[in-house]
């Protein structure tokens, strides 16, 4: 009796599931405009008679791949969207976009590959699609990753959609210890268009990027945008972290400005003098996107200036290395912490003696 009990409880702790029908080109799923379909690529399986491996070589290895289509009724730009994916593994999931008939490798174009390794909602951009066209998707999982998702194909682009520039924008990124500062300087041409930044920040053990922060684009006494901006961020742990640095217009369109890996090591044994380091503890106990300026108390000049999205969870800590600063004989320091998406909001000054 016990060995029958041990056999049902083993059968309903590890379910297995099903290949979807669409694991098969020839029974591959229709996606309507504006329409989502949810799919996942467990145990599906490649046909290896219809996708050519070496014209995608260097951006997807097949493993567990599964077929749709769509037709469109207009010519112009679509957006294919991959949304909430829920994987297994980190990597998730793997795009294709073709044009040519469905097992027929020979006729294949292949409009889009995309493949990065982790699990953000995903849009990609579809630009002169023919009228009462059909063509093919293919996703698959990376490196046999089991992932449930999203599917659909978008008439509009979505809020979510980030376009990549020409030419990234001029950015320096460097790591003291757990601190993280980003830094980037505007092109003319994209200076006054850009209405605001968010950043996105993703550990190499995650499965999806967090978002660290948003403010508005700053406007000077002149009425011109600022040019050069800075980000402060405290990271808990070692390993690889990839930054996102997204500027907004006031049409919500999205442009990635760059993309950063910054590798955090193990803290040296030598730290930095404690007279070095400036800590301030921000008194706000619920979540607020704040900036947070040091300014030399002596004579207002700005010094450095951090963002912050605080939490009620965590204490809200900042730190500001001032050890330049106080080699040219500046001890008295001034914190100016502010709301950044009211500012009639939270506001207050903090002084220092260091």
């Amino acid at each position: 009796m016990n060995k029958i009990v041990f056999l049902v409880f083993v059968l309903l702790s590890f379910p297995s599931i099903a290949q979807v029908i669409n694991d098969d080109i020839a029974k591959r799923l229709v996606l309507q405009s504006n329409t989502t379909l949810t799919s996942n690529t467990t145990n599906c399986t490649v046909q290896w008679s219809c996708v050519d491996t070496k014209a995608v070589t260097g951006c997807i290895l097949f493993h567990n791949d599964q077929w749709f289509e769509f037709t469109t009724k207009q010519a112009g730009t679509y957006y294919l969207t991959i949304t909430n994916q829920a994987c297994r593994d980190i990597r998730g999931v793997q795009a294709l976009v073709i044009d040519g008939e469905a097992c027929k490798p020979s006729t294949y174009t292949h409009l889009v590959c995309y493949s990065t390794g982790y699990q953000d909602d995903i849009s990609l951009t579809l630009d002169s699609l023919q009228a009462n066209h059909t063509y093919l998707v293919n996703i698959d999982g990376y490196l046999n990753d089991f992932c449930q998702f999203e599917l659909t194909l978008r008439t509009r682009m979505p809020d979510f959609a980030v376009t990549s520039l020409p030419q990234p924008v001029e950015t320096m990124a460097q790591a003291q210890d757990s601190l993280v500062q980003l830094q980037w300087m505007l092109p003319d041409s994209l200076r006054d268009e850009l209405t605001g930044f968010y950043i996105l920040r993703r550990h190499q053990s995650e499965k999806k990027s967090l978002e660290l922060t948003r403010f508005a684009a700053v406007t000077n006494t002149f009425g011109s945008r600022q040019n050069s901006y800075t980000h402060t961020d405290t990271v808990q742990k070692e390993g690889m972290y990839t930054y996102k640095i997204i500027g907004s217009t006031s049409q919500q369109k999205n442009y990635l400005l760059k993309e950063v890996n910054i590798q955090i090591h193990p803290l040296p044994k030598a730290k930095p003098a404690p007279e070095d380091i400036l800590t301030v503890e921000v008194p706000i106990r619920k979540k607020m996107n704040v900036q947070i300026l040091l300014i030399n108390a002596s004579t207002d000049k700005l010094l450095k200036k951090a963002y912050m999205l605080t939490s009620s969870k965590n204490k809200n800590l900042i730190r500001f290395d001032i050890a330049a600063f106080r080699k040219e004989g500046i001890r008295n320091y001034k914190v100016l912490v502010q709301e950044i998406e009211n500012p009639k909001g939270y506001s207050k000054t903090f002084f220092f003696e260091q």
